[in-house]
């Protein structure tokens, strides 16, 4: 049998199996660090609002379109969103 080269790291005694570190779990030198609890509550509560002003827009542009189209349509627009109360993507391609 030869002998290893010297330096060289024996085989892991157990079947080659990887060893398992804590190391990714340890910030390293010079990163990035997390940020604190009031810091994130104040990042949910901009994200909320922001989410919200957004949902409001959305919902007027298409309450502004639903209203052009009923108009073109020579249709009653409350007659429409009635029709639109149990929404899917079949019942909008088929307003009368």
């Amino acid at each position: 049998m030869s002998t290893p080269a010297p330096g060289a790291s024996p085989p892991p005694a157990h079947g080659g199996a990887p060893s398992f570190s804590f190391g990714g779990y340890t910030g390293t030198p010079g990163a990035l660090e997390g940020v604190g609890f009031w810091p994130r509550v104040a990042a949910r509560i901009i994200d909320l609002v922001l989410h919200y002003i957004v949902s409001l827009f959305a919902g007027l542009g298409i309450g502004i379109v639903i209203g052009i189209m009923g108009t073109l349509m020579g249709k009653s627009v409350p007659g429409m969103l009635v029709k639109l109360r149990g929404f899917s993507f079949v019942a909008f391609a088929l307003i009368e």
